[in-house]
């Protein structure tokens, strides 16, 4: 068995429409994991606040 990593894959390029699309999604998706990790980081700096469901 070799010892050598495997050859990476050739890679296709994305057309320009393709390409806008992926960096739009991953802009919007690391905005929405920043807004998550801060939230997070509230909890665990100030604890959570229980709210009481009441029904009506």
């Amino acid at each position: 068995m070799s010892q050598q990593p495997a050859p990476a894959p050739a890679r296709q390029p994305l057309d320009e429409h393709a390409a806008a699309s992926a960096r739009a999604y991953a802009a919007d998706q690391r905005a929405r994991v920043d807004v998550l990790a801060s939230v997070l980081e509230d909890i665990a700096a100030n604890g959570i606040t229980i709210v009481a469901y009441v029904e009506a």
